[in-house]
């Protein structure tokens, strides 16, 4: 009996059980079989054979709600990319093959020459960003249920009663495991591909590295999963050396010839151990985090990356939070008159004819990228994410953290419940139409990390951050609640309306003990140009709850309402010449 003349659901069954048994790679050899398989593989007469291989191993994406990437889903491209990425990371993270370099008369000290020659940019791009799609795409949460005592804890009493009937922490996960994240855990399993990881804790890479797209795919990774260091090396006698010594950590002779070009050379001498990678890695993201010039206009003042002043048909709407005055969330800068931060749509004609003249060209850099132009930096919010988790395990923190960072916490719809389901808020404003799609209101948690501004000051100008800096954090109570609705910053989610909050939350006097020390809150929740959210958030001084002293800018973890939290980054609302700046990792807790 041949194998062709089975029946075809048969051989569609095979081939869905050997996706199923871990064995992906097989359909593909089977369609090589002949031509008649060929075609039942690639040229299937409708969607249904792809979709059952797909589900077989990865969640249903249309279970999704807030994910771009549920609608119009093609399964068959979508698997056979995920695949690829499974080989590319099992072929890649293998143990980094290294040549040690010993010190003279020592065979116990010893730096390694890595070689970045054999990282493939564009690869490895594409295969972070199949990681990326994989945890938005994963079974949204079980929700929360809300506590018996949810109103007093928002609406009524005071934050200190909020602080101590919460927990520090979220609650753990009830769900049902999701495919995707047992999936994401297998490729990750060894880690990261060396190079990759390597490529986040070097000793002073270029400042043009950040910009480009596989540093962005990679700081996304590491802002969802964590730092982690390269564990296993291989120390090679055969491997390439240098064609000549070059200075530790600095780009050697083959650096113009580097197809890396981010600062490094395609071999670099490092000391490999773990605890160097971390420190290394530490020293990096607080280069990053606390560097003052990093504050700008054109980032909205937040980790986002830098919008270039002059765009065709730049045009700013009048209801666009952080677009005019008007708002009550968005702080002008010094100096700056209210007709010179709004324009008009009936304005974006003249705008675009008088492009060419010097006053125009300085109005339209006195006006914050719109929200439609505003994209995560994601090598920024990663060295968040690398300190913030430094200094919760130097506090004492680690077991927490350790499910804090657990990766089904990535996955959407924790916080959030259908508007059937949602808290009904009596001190809403009337005329006012919305749900809580981000599951804003509730009892917060934020961790502050900040340096001493001398200490920031210092740094700046010899260019570096010692090792053994003071850094300070806190972990801060925060309550937020809906006050109103707006339309959506972005048009091209008419679903979901701009939340506006208040609420208080802890200073940087807050004591667990005495508590005291509470600040005003007020803000906006929004979704910005490429889906992702947005938490643009004013802080008062200590007590004169109508003076706002801090803005704060962050961005959301993984899929929307996730147990996650977001990062984030703080700085003077004012937005003056010098003012500090910091980052800070929050998460909901009721």
């Amino acid at each position: 009996m041949s194998i062709l003349s089975l029946p075809l659901d048969i051989t569609e069954n095979i081939l869905v059980f050997a996706a199923a048994g871990g064995h992906p790679t097989s359909i593909a050899a089977f369609a090589q079989t002949c031509r008649h398989y060929r075609n039942l593989v690639y040229r299937p007469i409708d969607y249904r054979l792809w979709r059952e291989i797909f589900l077989s191993t990865f969640d249903d994406p249309r279970r999704c709600r807030f994910s771009n990437a549920a609608g119009n889903f093609d399964w068959a491209t979508e698997f056979r990319q995920r695949i690829w990425a499974l080989l590319y990371f099992r072929q890649h993270t293998k143990p980094l093959s290294v040549q040690k370099v010993y010190a003279l008369r020592s065979r116990r000290n010893a730096l390694s020459l890595v070689d970045f020659s054999k990282l493939d940019k564009e690869d490895s791009n594409r295969a972070l960003d199949v990681l990326s799609s994989v945890v938005a795409t994963a079974a949204p949460c079980t929700p929360y249920p809300s506590p018996d005592n949810i109103r007093s804890l928002i609406h009524e009493n005071d934050l200190e009663y909020a602080h101590r009937r919460s927990p520090m922490f979220p609650p753990p996960d009830v769900s049902d495991p999701s495919l995707n994240m047992i999936w994401l855990h297998s490729v990750l399993e060894r880690g990261l591909p060396p190079l990759l990881s390597v490529t986040f804790s070097l000793e002073s890479p270029d400042p043009q590295w950040d910009k480009i797209p596989i540093a962005q795919a990679l700081g996304k990774m590491i802002a969802s999963i964590g730092y982690m260091p390269v564990h296993e090396l291989l120390e090679d006698p055969a491997a390439p050396a240098p064609r000549s010594s070059p200075q530790r950590g600095r780009p050697g002779p083959s650096a113009r010839s580097s197809g890396l070009n981010h600062g490094t050379a395609d071999i670099l001498e490092l000391d490999m151990t773990e605890d160097a990678q971390q420190a290394r890695a530490r020293r990096l993201a607080r280069q990053r985090v606390y560097d003052m010039g990093y504050l700008s206009r054109r980032r909205h003042w937040g980790p986002f990356l830098y919008v270039p002043p002059l765009l065709p048909s730049m045009s700013i709407r009048s209801d666009t939070p952080g677009s005019s005055t008007s708002d009550s969330d968005y702080v002008p800068h010094e100096g700056t008159s209210s007709s010179a931060m709004s324009v008009s749509s009936t304005d974006s004609g003249r705008t675009s004819s008088h492009m060419s003249s010097a006053a125009e060209r300085r109005r339209l850099r006195l006006i914050p990228p719109t929200a439609e132009q505003l994209i995560p930096d994601w090598t920024w919010l990663a060295a968040v994410r690398v300190l913030s988790e430094f200094n919760m395990i130097e506090k004492g923190y680690s077991d927490e953290l350790k499910e804090l960072r657990a990766r089904d916490r990535l996955r959407e719809g924790s916080w959030i419940r259908e508007r059937s389901q949602a808290f009904q808020n009596d001190s809403l404003q009337e005329g006012t139409e919305g749900w809580d799609w981000a599951g804003v209101e509730g009892v917060w948690r934020r961790c502050v990390s900040w340096l001493d501004y001398g200490d920031v000051a210092i740094s700046q100008i010899h260019g570096q951050f010692p090792d053994d800096l003071q850094e300070e954090m806190l972990i801060v109570p925060l309550r937020l609640r809906i006050v109103r609705y707006s339309p959506p910053s972005v048009a091209a989610y008419p679903g979901y309306p701009d939340i506006h909050v208040e609420g208080e939350m802890g200073g940087a006097g807050w004591n667990d003990v005495t508590a005291g020390d509470v600040r005003g809150l007020k803000g906006t929740v929004s979704i910005i140009g490429d889906g992702s959210v947005r938490w643009s958030i004013f802080s008062s001084e200590a007590g004169d709850l109508d003076q706002w002293q801090w803005s704060s800018e962050a961005v959301q973890l993984g899929g929307v309402g996730s147990s996650m939290g977001m990062l984030g980054l703080w700085t003077g609302a004012s937005h003056d010449d010098m003012d500090p700046i910091g980052a800070f990792w929050q998460w909901k807790v009721a």
